[in-house]
């Protein structure tokens, strides 16, 4: 997946069969991203595609602070 437009949509398809707060599935917010990084495996660590997502919320998390930056 090399498009950010398919990571993003991969992330939320992933992200409804987790336990996270619908305010912070909006991963276009430079600050749900972190809190993602910070806090999504706590109640999600058990599931089989977490280390996946949270490395796609990486790379989202990396363009959203280039895309507040400019």
């Amino acid at each position: 997946m090399d498009n950010i437009f398919e990571v993003r949509t991969k992330v939320v398809e992933i992200l409804e069969e987790m336990d996270v707060p619908q305010m912070r599935k909006d991963i276009g917010k430079f600050r749900n991203t972190r809190w993602l990084l910070r806090n999504l495996s706590i109640r999600n660590g058990n599931h089989p595609k977490c280390s996946q997502v949270l490395e796609m919320i990486q790379r989202i998390n990396n363009a959203n602070r280039l895309n507040e930056s400019q």
